[in-house]
């Protein structure tokens, strides 16, 4: 296998999109707004400083009130279950932070 460089028009494009915010989307239970929250965990403050754009889910959140079901053994309901293709465009939707009790505090 060979590897070969990127065209400096690949190189430029390459650098544009680096300095696009990454979207990600938490999806936890109560834990996650520990990790999440000022003062607490500081994560959503360290992501939206290294670019990323956070939004979360939280309980009752989503079609059907997916987001209450976050267990590893749910996964399957979120990803590939008969309801995936509803919750995946929920989540691909998320475009702000949306906890009923935190502040807006990790969109950039």
């Amino acid at each position: 296998m060979s590897s070969t460089s990127p065209s400096p028009a690949d190189r430029t494009s390459l650098s544009a999109a680096a300095d696009l915010p990454v979207k990600l989307i938490f999806i936890h239970h109560s834990v996650g707004d520990d990790w999440l929250t000022d003062g607490q965990g500081n994560l959503g403050i360290a992501l939206r400083d290294s670019n990323y754009f956070v939004s979360d889910t939280h309980y009752n959140w989503g079609p059907d009130g997916i987001g209450s079901n976050t267990d590893i053994g749910h996964w399957w309901t979120w990803f590939r279950g008969p309801s995936s293709s509803t919750y995946l465009s929920a989540l691909y939707a998320a475009v702000s932070y949306t906890h009923p009790t935190l502040p807006t505090i990790y969109s950039v």
